[in-house]
């Protein structure tokens, strides 16, 4: 029963739409205004004998006229005979300051292996577990120096700093 109806309403739309496309409300006029030429314009003879000549719109601004000839080099800069100088002394530089202390250290222990004499510490730091071993560097930052049965010592390496983690 609905599609009927639909496709009533579609056919309807269809044939609407030829009829508007066919039979337009009003008829198409072609007339066209006069160009008026402003009194600027006139002057076109002076433009083509490269003359530059200000052109005046019709709110009475003064442009330049866009199609003058137009050279590449710079105008010259007006020389100031009598210019004084003023001479700015900068603030020296504050001394550097005393190296500061390494972070805390971000790791926990979360893990000891011994296999065959090599040491293998597992530390936490939240979600991710690193695996330290002697000389191995840890997310670029802290490098492993030596680990003992208390304790990890870990170098920070921006600042040379030695830090300690104990094993428990």
């Amino acid at each position: 029963m609905f599609a009927r109806y639909r496709w009533l309403f579609l056919l309807s739309s269809l044939a609407a739409t030829i009829a508007a496309i066919i039979y337009p409300i009003a008829p198409e006029v072609d007339t066209f205004e006069p160009l008026t030429v402003p009194k600027a314009m006139s002057a076109s003879k002076n433009v083509a004998q490269g003359t530059s000549v200000d052109v005046e719109d019709e709110l009475g601004n003064k442009n330049d006229d866009p199609f003058s000839p137009r050279g590449w080099s710079a105008t010259p800069v007006p020389v100031v005979v009598n210019q004084v100088v003023k001479t700015v002394v900068a603030e020296t530089a504050p001394a550097p300051q005393a190296p500061v202390d390494p972070p805390p250290l971000p790791y926990r222990f979360l893990g000891k292996l011994t296999d065959e004499g090599n040491v293998v510490v597992y530390l936490g730091r939240g979600e991710q577990t690193h695996i330290a071993k002697v000389g191995e560097v840890i997310e670029s930052v802290y490098k492993v120096i030596k680990i003992t049965d208390q304790s990890v010592e870990l170098e920070h390496l921006p600042t040379g700093e030695k830090q300690y983690l104990s094993i428990e």
